[in-house]
């Protein structure tokens, strides 16, 4: 990719939607406290956003309590082409666009075949890996499809699980989820980057 062809621009939620709704394989809409975009000439091409973790549980074990109001997980990333160098890019370009300080975190989901390269491409410390204790509904010969995606088809339903049950039977079970690579940046001036780093709790793997 030639840079100079390439810009990160903030964007609104609806420049957003088709890529993460339709095209991001969650199909979810996760919680936004960054949005930015990815613009080759002008044209829109990927997106990238940062909220507030969902767990407190995951935010305190990252490096404690004190430090927890930081934590700012890179939630979606989506790109039309998925060029070479594209996605470091888009994720170094946009953190520099963040409030410091920050605590950026994220995962690679190895059941996606995703092994984290863009991440140590963009300067991330790997943290090691997650405890894979979660477990997700499957259906037998759909295990492609996130437990989201079968919950959604079941929108506006009092007993979801319950609607799941009843369509799909003997073919659903559930699946442990496999250990994802954990991932941070600490976003902010070097004496707050040495005080974080020597509470982080996740395993440093540079």
């Amino acid at each position: 990719m030639d840079k100079h062809d390439y810009c990160v621009l903030p964007i609104n939620r609806i420049d957003a939607k088709e890529f993460f709704l339709n095209k991001h394989y969650l199909k979810k809409w996760p919680r936004i406290s960054y949005l930015f975009g990815l613009f080759l000439k002008n044209e829109l091409v990927g997106a990238i956003s940062y909220g507030t973790a969902s767990s407190p549980a995951a935010r305190k074990s990252v490096a404690g309590n004190e430090y927890s109001h930081l934590i700012l997980e890179l939630n979606r990333l989506y790109l039309v082409n998925n060029i070479t160098n594209e996605a470091s890019y888009l994720i170094s370009r946009s953190i520099k666009l963040i409030d410091k300080p920050k605590i950026i975190i994220s995962y690679a989901d190895n059941d996606q075949g995703h092994s984290g390269i863009i991440y140590k491409a963009a300067n991330f410390i790997y943290g090691g890996q997650s405890e894979g204790y979660h477990y997700d509904w499957v259906v037998k010969g759909k295990e492609g499809l996130h437990q989201s995606t079968l919950f959604r088809e079941f929108k506006g339903s009092e007993n979801k699980l319950k609607k799941m049950i009843e369509k799909y039977g003997d073919l659903l079970y559930k699946k442990k989820r496999s250990e994802k690579n954990r991932f941070v940046y600490i976003h902010s001036d070097k004496q707050t980057r040495l005080e974080i780093l020597e509470k982080l709790n996740w395993k440093i793997n540079e």
